[in-house]
């Protein structure tokens, strides 16, 4: 049986919650979200997360171990030339999250690495 004492503290930090502003509720876009290693195809993380309305995801291929390699070094190095940010401040500014997936440290420059130490 509940009692009312335990609804009161229950009900208490909903309240609470309720009457100061979320700061995902009034952000006004998505997570912008930036995810390298093996967003596709198969199963990744990536299958669920393009598909969340709270997310803008931008895919870059960045393992050549996903699918028995049938990425090349080639392929990759394209794909990071095309997709990642030009620059830190680009990549900062662009994206709230980045996500490395199964990445090869090898996909990326070092100035990438430095990046993502920083």
């Amino acid at each position: 049986m509940i009692t009312r004492p335990s609804i009161l503290i229950f009900l208490l930090p909903c309240i609470i919650l309720l009457t100061f502003p979320s700061p995902v509720l009034s952000q006004s876009r998505p997570v912008s979200v930036l995810y390298t290693g093996d967003p596709y195809p198969g199963q990744t993380p990536y299958i669920y997360m393009k598909v969340e309305p709270f997310l803008k995801v931008t895919p870059i291929q960045a393992s050549r171990d996903y699918l028995w390699g049938f990425f090349t070094a080639s392929d990759i190095r394209k794909a990071i030339r095309l997709y990642m940010p030009r620059n830190y401040e680009s990549l900062i500014g662009d994206y709230d999250v980045v996500i490395i997936s199964d990445s090869n440290v090898a996909s990326f420059t070092a100035e990438h690495l430095l990046w993502f130490y920083r």
